[in-house]
């Protein structure tokens, strides 16, 4: 999936990296779900490296999950 969004083999062998833990740090039941998610989240917030948005996720996960009944994959269907 990521070879077709015009990045470099090792550009798309990261991404597919990313796309693993947020399906770690998620409750996406599906590694289609992730990489959806993380794609969508690059288009919106381009100036953020991908990796930092992985772990951007996971804090407020860590955050709002305790608090409130909103899981992150709820949080980033929502975006």
């Amino acid at each position: 999936m990521w070879s077709n969004k015009k990045e470099s083999f090792e550009e798309s062998k990261q991404s597919a990296v990313n796309a693993n833990k947020l399906l770690n740090v998620s409750e996406f039941s599906n590694i289609d779900d992730a990489t959806s998610a993380l794609i969508s989240m690059k288009a919106a917030y381009s100036e953020v490296a991908e990796s930092d948005l992985v772990d951007k996720v996971n804090q407020v996960g860590e955050m709002i999950m305790p608090k409130h009944m909103v899981t992150c994959g709820e949080l980033l269907y929502s975006l």
